[in-house]
């Protein structure tokens, strides 16, 4: 149960700075300008940053689970 816990914890603080830093990421090599030069708010780019966080957190917190179950 313990190692459940820690890894879930490891994994939702992966999943809070994995979405900044993807949506970040997205949003400088597209960035959410016309070609008129006007600003929009990047939908596409929110929902892409969070499910590829999503996926990567899940992935990340099978490995953690597996290191910590084969440390003890």
């Amino acid at each position: 149960m313990k190692t459940t816990l820690i890894s879930l914890l490891i994994s939702l603080a992966f999943f809070s700075v994995g979405y900044w830093l993807i949506y970040l990421a997205l949003i400088s090599i597209n960035p959410p300008v016309t070609y008129d030069g006007h600003k929009y708010m990047p939908f596409k780019v929110i929902l892409q940053s969070g499910i590829i966080s999503l996926i990567l957190s899940i992935i990340l917190f099978i490995f953690v689970h597996r290191y910590f179950k084969k440390k003890n």
